[in-house]
């Protein structure tokens, strides 16, 4: 299996939540409690063509990971990028 091919990797990991605690423990580096899957959803395209609340959505992700104390290159091998990275800081210095 590849991780490219979507709807098995999907399938595998939503029916047997104990491989995908095992890949992402191995993946992250870290030790995880408890894996609950769910299906996977669909994303909604604006008339600008960009997905809506995406962008908050990640911003609220990478500011967990900071808060869980990732480094910048842990959360930039999740995929995330500088830019994203930067607009998650500044919001997170601007609410303390």
């Amino acid at each position: 299996m590849q991780f490219r091919d979507d709807f098995l990797f999907c399938k595998i990991l939503t029916e047997r939540p104990d491989i995908a605690k095992e890949l992402l423990e191995l993946i992250l580096n870290v030790r995880i409690e408890k894996v609950v899957p769910q299906k996977q959803k669909s994303i909604e395209i604006t008339a600008e063509g960009r997905e809506e609340g995406r962008e908050a959505e990640r911003t609220k992700m990478i500011q967990k990971l900071i808060s869980k104390n990732y480094t910048k290159e842990q959360i930039f091998d999740l995929g995330y990028t500088e830019a994203e990275y930067a607009e998650a800081e500044k919001e997170l210095v601007e609410t303390v």
